[in-house]
């Protein structure tokens, strides 16, 4: 019988346990701090756009890495007119797009990057104040609390609350 009571005392300090794990993971809800920002595949901001979040919406934080590339990555400042080499219109790439940093001519002020429009590559000149480097930024893990659906997302798109611990969110390296 004493061992019984044990065991059953063993249990529930195990199960209030699990309950306090629980209720410290709700600790990190987080809320979206711009419109329309891109949910994507890894944390990288070439990776594959899987969805979009609003400003407001409310995630769950369930991991957080650094960026690792070795390519330097930046998001556009401003909307970046295309033309062609007669003057003529071809395409816009929108405020917050993702493009990489192959170069940079001091002479010109001007990076040279690579972008992806429309699932096609190309190349361009842009102005320096044009671009925000974001190489080795934090990037959030997220779970939507609505749809349920997870993806990584930039950290300075995610306010936490003030009680939030960082050494209670599990950091994510990959191999």
């Amino acid at each position: 019988m004493n061992s019984l009571r044990k065991h059953l005392l063993a249990l529930g300090l195990l199960l209030s346990l699990g309950a306090s794990a629980h209720a410290q993971s709700s600790d990190k809800t987080g809320y979206v701090n711009a419109a329309n920002v891109n949910m994507r595949s890894s944390p990288s901001v070439q990776s594959k756009v899987v969805g979009k979040l609003q400003k407001g919406d409310a995630v769950l934080v369930l991991k957080r890495s650094q960026t690792n590339s070795d390519r330097i990555e930046a998001i556009l400042l401003k909307d970046a007119k295309f033309y062609s080499q007669e003057g003529e219109y071809r395409f816009t790439l929108p405020k917050g797009k993702a493009v990489v940093l192959l170069a940079f001519d001091p002479d010109a002020d001007v990076y040279h990057v690579s972008y992806v429009n429309a699932g096609l590559r190309g190349h361009a000149k842009l102005d320096r104040s044009s671009v925000k480097t974001i190489t080795n930024e934090l990037w959030y893990y997220v779970q939507t609390l609505k749809s349920k659906q997870r993806a990584w997302v930039l950290a300075r798109y995610i306010d936490l609350g003030e009680d939030i611990e960082e050494d209670s969110i599990v950091v994510y390296e990959e191999d």
